[in-house]
C-alpha cells in the first residue's frame, strides 16, 4: 500500500510548481514514518491549493502567449541576432516595447514593422497565429522563400508589405481571404506563376503593387471586382493575354500601370470609364489596334503612355479634350499617326509619330 501511495505522490508532484519542493517525507502528516491513505489526502487537499492558485500561462493561439510564439518563431528564422534594431526581443518584457511591436489594450499584436531592420531567412508560417494582427511590414530585407499560405488566416490584416526582399514561388490564394485588407505590396521580389483570381475577392483593397516579378499568365478578370482600388501596378513582370475589360470597373482607380509586359490585343474601350484615371501606363507590350476613342472621356488623365506597342491607325480626335494631359509618349508604333484634326493640340507634334497621310 505504501508503495503505491508513493506512487501516486510522485505522479501527483509532477503537476504542482517546482518550488514546491514536494518530497515523500512532506506526505507524512501525522510524523509515524509512514505514509497512509488518511496522509494522501491530506496531501491532497494542501498542495492542491497550491496547483488552483499558480495555473500554467496559455500558449494556445488567439492569446499574448501564443502572439509571443509567433513572435519568436520570426525572430529564430530571420537571424534576429543580425537584427539592425533587436530591442527587447525575447526578452520577457511586455510585446508592447519589443521593437516594431504594437499591441492593443489587451496586449495582443495589432502591428509588426521591422521594414529595412536587416532581417534574413525565412517567413515562418506561424505569423499566421497573429489573430488580430492588422500591419504586417517586413519589406526591404533580405527575406526568402516562399510567402507562407498562413497569413491568409490573418482577417483583421489591414496592411501587408513584402516587397523589396527576395521571396519566390507563387503568390498563395489564401491571401484572399483577407477581406479587410487595403494595401498589399508584394513588388519588386522573385515570385513567378500567375496572379491569383483570389485576389479579387479583397473588396477593401486601394493599393495593389505587385511589379518586378516574374509573374506570368493573364490578367484575371476578378480584379474588376475590386471596387475600391486606387492604384494597380502590374509593370515589369511576364504577362500576357489581352488586358481585360473588367478593368473599367474599377470606379476609384487613379493609377494603371502594366507597362513592360507581354500583353497583346487591343486596349479596352472600357478603359475609358475610370472618370478618376490620372496615369494610364501601357507601354513596351505588345497592343494592336487603334487607340479608343473612349479615352478621350478621361478629364483626369495627366499621363499617357502608350509607346513601343504595335498600336495603329490615326489617333483619335477626342484626345484633345484631354485638358489635364502633361505627359503623352506614343513612339514606336510604326503604323500610329497624327491627324491633320489635332494639328492645334499642344501635342500635334509629338516625337516618332508621323503625320497622317490625308
Amino acid at each position: 500500500m505504501r508503495h503505491l501511495l508513493i506512487s501516486l505522490l510522485f505522479v501527483f508532484s509532477l503537476v504542482v510548481p517546482a518550488h514546491a519542493q514536494i518530497t515523500a517525507a512532506d506526505a507524512d502528516f501525522d510524523g509515524n514514518g509512514v505514509v497512509n491513505f488518511a496522509d494522501f489526502l491530506l496531501f491532497v487537499s494542501v498542495f492542491g491549493q497550491t496547483v488552483q492558485t499558480t495555473p500554467i500561462p496559455p500558449t494556445e493561439e488567439g492569446s499574448v502567449d501564443g502572439d509571443r510564439a509567433a513572435l519568436i518563431a520570426l525572430v529564430n528564422a530571420t537571424r534576429g541576432s543580425k537584427w539592425e534594431d533587436n530591442r527587447n526581443w525575447l526578452s520577457d518584457r511586455p510585446l508592447s516595447i519589443w521593437f516594431g511591436v504594437t499591441t492593443n489594450a489587451q496586449g495582443r499584436v495589432v502591428e509588426v514593422s521591422l521594414g529595412g531592420n536587416q532581417l534574413s531567412g525565412s517567413i515562418p508560417p506561424e505569423l499566421g497565429n497573429l489573430s488580430k494582427l492588422e500591419r504586417l511590414y517586413l519589406n526591404d530585407n533580405q527575406l526568402w522563400g516562399a510567402i507562407p499560405p498562413e497569413l491568409g488566416n490573418l482577417t483583421n490584416l489591414i496592411g501587408l508589405d513584402l516587397y523589396g526582399n527576395q521571396l519566390s514561388g507563387s503568390i498563395p490564394p489564401e491571401l484572399g481571404n483577407l477581406s479587410k485588407l487595403e494595401w498589399l505590396g508584394l513588388f519588386n521580389n522573385r515570385l513567378s506563376g500567375p496572379i491569383p483570381p483570389e485576389l479579387g475577392n479583397l473588396t477593401e483593397l486601394r493599393y495593389l503593387a505587385l511589379w518586378g516579378n516574374p509573374l506570368s499568365g493573364p490578367i484575371p478578370p476578378e480584379l474588376g471586382n475590386l471596387s475600391n482600388l486606387e492604384w494597380l501596378n502590374l509593370e515589369f513582370n511576364l504577362l500576357s493575354g489581352v488586358i481585360p475589360p473588367e478593368l473599367g470597373q474599377l470606379p476609384m482607380l487613379t493609377q494603371l500601370a502594366l507597362s513592360e509586359n507581354q500583353l497583346s490585343g487591343p486596349i479596352p474601350p472600357e478603359l475609358g470609364n475610370l472618370s478618376n484615371l490620372t496615369h494610364l501606363v501601357l507601354g513596351s507590350n505588345q497592343l494592336s489596334g487603334a487607340i479608343p476613342p473612349e479615352l478621350g472621356n478621361l478629364s483626369n488623365l495627366k499621363t499617357l503612355l502608350l509607346s513601343e506597342n504595335q498600336l495603329s491607325g490615326p489617333i483619335p480626335p477626342e484626345l484633345g479634350n484631354l485638358s489635364n494631359l502633361t505627359l503623352l509618349s506614343l513612339f514606336n508604333n510604326p503604323t500610329l499617326c497624327m491627324p491633320s484634326s489635332l494639328q492645334n493640340w499642344r501635342f500635334y507634334n509629338t516625337d516618332g509619330v508621323a503625320k497622317c497621310s490625308e
